[in-house]
């Protein structure tokens, strides 16, 4: 296939005719409101973002400072990333992104819808948080939103999308402008090449320059030797110098330069198709087909809510304490909470699903059977959240027994979200028009971003030591696990144990065990790190285990003091 007849920007009858509508995309058109015909939009219809409809596009004679300015980025990309833990580094290269966007691409006069804008506060949130925490979790997790956001956000500032935000397909949006992207990094570098004029007596001088170069080089070779057997010194230099060229040197030389072009190929690639400045109208998300009679389904509901109100009614005496679980199963409270959590989290999600249902599939028109189903939804909402305060409190009662861990902070989290979720779902029963998937999605994002600056694993570590003091078992394996967050806690452990007498055996392991892991990681801290890897959770850490663990000095760092005393 030719990648020239490619439906790419560097195509300009790539595109179809653009319709004049000289309104705001996502908006509804003039046709819809006055009740005529709405003119179908088939995938790539644009307009011109500016009033004038001229193309604002840079000329090709900009292609090789562009083709240099992508050369930069994968060099400072790799200078943040390459080999280093993340820090610092997140934040600076999501400005550096964002200022290398607008600074290729000029914005469109149109006005950008605000969601684009908006989705910069979780992004910031997300990027700054690998400079205060080290969650190796929420990193992983953070590491894959992140990307995933900051193409969602490409897509809409740059005005590319052809379905709404919220709408499913606008993933189709971002494979269109990734395909668009593979066909189009090398355009820079081909136009580059094509507008480099070189004459014939040009060609002939370089080629006679490369030929003295090529003859310059044996010669080299014996005047270095010969300068090798003159001096002791410079012998030494060039033995050194040899030595480093061998195999590792050129394996790690390639891994380096593949790293730099990588980065710099995706910018080439996304920059330069986003560099035409042209827009498409994105089709909102359109009512579906309403397949669902409220009369098949409000019986449905109305057995569904009688089996929930039983159980909320059992659940009601049980946590005032009429009924003791152990009357009937035998079990422990924190055994029972385990036992039944998953299952009241599952009733959950499949009564959201049942009112999504009945929310979405029905037709909504002013009438009795309308109200009633409406009545019921609204019912079996409130009897989803009973039902998730349960699991919630299970959850609580199961943490009490056996200690925090991150797997149970995450859970008690998704509950958190669920029961907004539920909010959002009972607004949107009885305000058919409640933008429900975009507030979904928006609270999910503000939730998980809240999520990081909790400080999972400091508060795990508060949590469990408090159990500690409180005369409960505490799993020292798993406190020794956790991030440089918990470092404080960790170390307030081994204050407290240390005045507790007498120390059983299990507290001895225990503490031998955190003692031995903080002076593993106080010797693994104290190694210097480049300034893209500074986080201040790791750094708190440092000092603080420098303090309780002081590192021998090394040779190095004698020879450096030494020479800094010498200088002063």
């Amino acid at each position: 296939m030719d990648p020239e007849k490619l439906p790419s920007a560097t195509n300009e009858n790539a595109h179809f005719p653009p319709p004049t509508t000289g309104q705001e995309p996502g908006e509804p058109l003039a046709s819809e409101e006055s009740g005529g015909d709405v003119p179908s939009l088939s995938f790539g219809a644009e307009v011109p973002s500016s009033a004038s409809g001229e193309d604002t596009a840079p000329s090709d004679g900009a292609a090789f400072p562009f083709l240099c300015a992508c050369l930069l980025a994968g060099l400072f990309t790799h200078h943040l990333f390459f080999g280093k833990q993340f820090g610092i580094s997140v934040p600076v290269f999501t400005m550096f992104y964002w200022a290398f966007f607008f600074a290729t691409r000029r914005l469109s006069a149109a006005p950008i819808r605000t969601v684009g804008w908006f989705l910069f506060v979780p992004a910031a949130l997300l990027s700054f948080s690998f400079l205060l925490f080290t969650n190796p979790v929420l990193r992983a997790l953070n590491v894959c939103l992140m990307l995933a956001l900051t193409a969602v956000q490409t897509v809409l500032l740059a005005r590319r999308n052809l379905f709404s935000w919220e709408h499913p397909l606008v993933l189709t949006d971002l494979l269109w402008l990734a395909f668009e992207a593979v066909f189009s990094f090398l355009a820079p570098a081909r136009l580059s090449l094509a507008n480099l004029v070189i004459s014939k007596a040009a060609r002939r001088d370089l080629l006679k320059v490369a030929i003295g170069v090529a003859l310059s080089i044996p010669v080299l070779f014996v005047i270095m030797g010969l300068l090798a057997s003159a001096d002791q010194v410079f012998s030494e230099w060039v033995r050194d110098f040899l030595a480093k060229i061998n195999s590792d040197f050129i394996t790690a030389l390639f891994s380096h330069l593949c790293f730099v072009l990588a980065v710099a190929a995706v910018f080439s690639g996304v920059f330069w198709v986003l560099r035409d400045r042209i827009q498409v109208i994105p089709q909102e998300m359109r009512p579906v087909a309403a397949p669902l009679d409220p009369v098949i389904l409000s019986p449905m509901l109305a057995l569904i809510i009688a089996i929930c109100a039983l159980f909320c009614w059992i659940q009601f005496f049980y946590w005032f304490g009429s009924i003791d679980p152990d009357r009937f199963t035998g079990l422990t409270y924190a055994a029972y909470a385990q036992k039944g959590f998953y299952g009241l989290s599952a009733v959950t999600l499949l009564n959201m699903l049942l009112v999504l249902c009945g929310t979405v599939f029905v037709r909504k028109e002013k009438t009795p059977r309308i109200l009633v189903l409406n009545l019921l939804l609204s019912l079996l909402v409130l009897l989803s959240g009973i039902i998730l305060a349960s699991a919630f409190l299970r959850m609580a009662l199961y943490e009490d027994g056996y200690g925090f861990t991150r797997a149970r902070i995450f859970a008690q989290t998704m509950m958190v979200l669920i029961a907004v979720l539920l909010m959002l779902m009972l607004v949107k029963v009885w305000a058919g028009a409640f933008p429900f998937f975009k507030a979904c999605i928006l609270s999910a994002l503000l939730l998980y971003a809240g999520l990081n600056y909790i400080g999972v694993d400091a508060f795990i570590a508060r949590k469990n030591v408090d159990r500690f003091l409180a005369g409960k078992a505490l799993d020292a394996s798993y406190l020794a696990r956790l991030s440089d967050e918990a470092v404080p806690q960790m170390l307030r452990f081994l204050d407290c144990a240390g005045r507790q007498t007498p120390q059983s055996q299990r507290l001895r392991e225990d503490t031998a065990l955190l003692e031995t892991t903080l002076r593993g990681r106080a010797a693994e801290l104290s190694k210097p790190s480049p300034w893209p890897s500074y986080n201040i959770a790791r750094t708190r850490a440092r000092r603080l285990l420098e303090k309780r663990f002081p590192q021998p000095v090394t040779t190095s760092a004698k020879a450096t003091g030494a020479a800094a005393t010498a200088g002063g």
